[in-house]
């Protein structure tokens, strides 16, 4: 018999034309198929406020990290000229991605303004000058060329 859904798994669709209610079934990611990568990863390199924060990509998959293999799911900037870095799991069941999260953040925060740009025009398909551009858009500072060594984390 399957367990009974807390008060924290209540999800809700309201139906725009009558208000009807309708309840969500919690379901796993790995019950549904959904992949972190494929799924999880593209969708939040698509929608990045699904993290329920304004954030510019930079790039995805990131792992030229010196004398290292890990690898960061996604790298993105926020409005205050912080890193973000973003840590993906299916499930929290014996996870380390805490302690990755934080060995990430480490690694990047000797990251310079210009491997950003560099980082981001490689992950949009850009030129150098157009990505400096959107990131100095983006935090609203068309002087902005140096990023804050505090990364900040999000695991989702």
């Amino acid at each position: 018999m399957a367990n009974k859904p807390s008060v924290h798994d209540l999800i809700f669709v309201l139906e725009p034309k009558n208000g009807k209610q309708v309840q969500l079934t919690p379901e796993k990611f790995q019950n549904l198929g959904v992949r972190e990568r494929n799924h999880l990863e593209n969708w939040i390199v698509k929608h990045p406020n699904l993290l329920g924060t304004n954030l510019l990509v930079i790039t995805k998959e990131y792992d030229k990290f010196d004398k290292s293999d890990k690898r960061v799911d996604i790298l993105a900037l926020a409005e205050d000229k912080k890193l973000v870095v973003i840590e993906l799991k299916r499930s929290v069941e014996h996870s380390h991605a805490d302690l990755q999260a934080i060995r990430y953040a480490a690694f990047c925060s000797t990251m310079t303004f210009d491997e950003l740009v560099a980082l981001r025009a490689k992950h949009v398909n850009s030129n150098i000058e157009k990505a400096r551009r959107e990131i100095c858009d983006f935090v609203n500072d068309p002087n902005f060329n140096k990023l804050d060594t505090t990364p900040r984390i999000i695991l989702a």
